[in-house]
């Protein structure tokens, strides 16, 4: 994640997921120990890989996920 040509953000690292999957089946394995389950039509939010980045009016966000490609967003 890039905002206006600026350095990269920072990645979370240590006890912060960066595998959004991992963070999802964690999920589901914690709702199945206490009797429960998702069902159609749920949503997983598994949050951000990298710390978050303050943008503004006539900024351009770019993102980067590598062979799924790239995009950019102006404001």
């Amino acid at each position: 994640l890039r905002v206006s040509e600026g350095a990269p953000a920072d990645n979370f690292l240590g006890d912060m997921r960066c595998v959004p999957a991992e963070a999802a089946a964690d999920l589901v394995n914690h709702l199945a120990h206490r009797g429960e389950c998702l069902e159609a039509g749920h949503f997983i939010s598994t949050g951000a890989a990298s710390v978050p980045q303050l943008f503004g009016a006539g900024d351009v966000v770019h993102a980067d996920f590598g062979v799924l490609g790239a995009i950019d967003l102006r404001f």
